[in-house]
């Protein structure tokens, strides 16, 4: 019988820094903050993909975890 996995999926927004900007983005915080919440679940990370919009600003970042089920 083959394993079976469930995913998930989920947004962070991306803000673009300003040119040395020493603070941390706020959506960089969300990113680690929520991988490590799913992780805690059973969750592991299996992509992170940069979504742009006009002129190639990324404007989210589109997370995909999955778990064994």
């Amino acid at each position: 019988m083959a394993n079976s996995y469930e995913y998930k999926t989920f947004n962070v927004k991306f803000q673009l820094k300003k040119k040395m900007d020493p603070k941390v983005d706020e959506g960089e915080i969300e990113l680690h903050d929520r991988i490590k919440e799913h992780s805690s679940e059973g969750w592991r990370l299996i992509s992170v993909i940069p979504i742009t919009s006009g002129w190639g600003h990324t404007s989210h970042l589109l997370v995909t975890m999955e778990r064994q089920g």
